[in-house]
């Protein structure tokens, strides 16, 4: 009986510091991303993309052939390179045409820009610092990506997005997935947990308001369970886009799947109201699982 107690006395204490540490984690993230909304330097950043993206055509004289050469090149990027890690990544064949027919001429010509004629592989998108094209939005890239780029990695998250609130555009993102460019509002992100969270930002009318955008599959991340943090960035009193947070499963799942104490068999996983989990269990693998997060088959106790 004195076993037991101790044994339960010992998952008890390490319930306890697992929660705390993962309300520090999340406590640093809020903070940092209400205080970088905040900054001269988002709005400046949001402000230059916004401004770029709707010139950019224009700026490189894309007449009506050359976006349809674009296009076209960008659908065979589409139906090749992400089809192909969408399979690998997913375990099934997905048609992405109508992902890339979807797009505005907008950001079906950013997309290829920085997506189509970048020289990085998928998942390196991030190294290219600017297009050789001269156009504003590539000189605001080329200013403002390294400085997004590095505060990504020191912040170990996922990828950092800039909404602009007019449009409802991704007018930046740092990974260059298929959400860049596009818009938050119609086609196949309008029902995201992404748009749903910069819309409640966006509206809460106040500076410093975080809102959280719940896990969901997220398509740009080849159906991968996503989650968000969102904040508004103001000029004034007006509302002028979102700065958002794509939070890190791999960290989140060292915060909270710390296994000291644990010995062989215990493990601590989140779980939400609806009993999914929210982390992946450290057994996921032998369970025949590539994923235990917000998959229907397995529910915490």
């Amino acid at each position: 009986k004195a076993l037991e107690q101790q044994a339960f006395k010992q998952l008890e204490t390490v319930n306890t510091i697992t929660g705390k540490a993962v309300e520090r984690y999340f406590d640093t993230l809020h903070n940092e991303l209400a205080v970088l909304a905040e900054a001269e330097a988002s709005r400046e950043a949001l402000r230059e993309f916004t401004a770029g993206l709707a010139t950019l055509r224009a700026d490189d004289k894309v007449d009506d052939a050359g976006l349809a050469a674009a296009r076209r090149e960008l659908e065979a990027c589409y139906t090749v390179e992400f089809s192909t890690e969408y399979d690998r990544r997913a375990g099934a064949a997905k048609d992405m045409r109508p992902l890339a027919e979807a797009l505005d001429d907008d950001a079906a010509y950013a997309q290829y820009l920085y997506i189509r004629t970048n020289p990085n592989p998928i998942g390196s998108k991030n190294l290219l610092d600017a297009a050789d094209d001269g156009s504003a939005y590539s000189k605001a890239h080329a200013r403002w990506h390294p400085f997004f780029r590095s505060l990504q990695k020191k912040y170990g998250i996922a990828d950092v997005f800039l909404v602009d609130a007019i449009q409802g555009r991704v007018v930046y993102s740092a990974f260059k997935e298929i959400d860049f460019a596009a818009s938050l509002r119609t086609g196949p992100l309008a029902q995201s947990r992404l748009a749903a969270a910069v819309q409640q930002a966006a509206a809460a009318g106040r500076r410093g308001a975080v809102t959280f955008g719940r896990f969901q599959r997220y398509l740009p991340s080849c159906d991968e369970p996503a989650a968000f943090i969102v904040a508004p960035i103001h000029d004034g009193r007006t509302c002028v886009g979102a700065l958002a947070f794509q939070l890190p499963l791999d960290q989140i799942d060292r915060i909270v799947g710390e296994t000291t104490g644990m010995g062989q068999t215990g493990e601590t996983y989140a779980v939400g109201s609806d009993r999914e989990f929210r982390s992946n269990s450290r057994f996921a693998a032998a369970m025949g699982a590539k994923t235990t997060i917000i998959n229907g088959k397995f529910k915490g106790d």
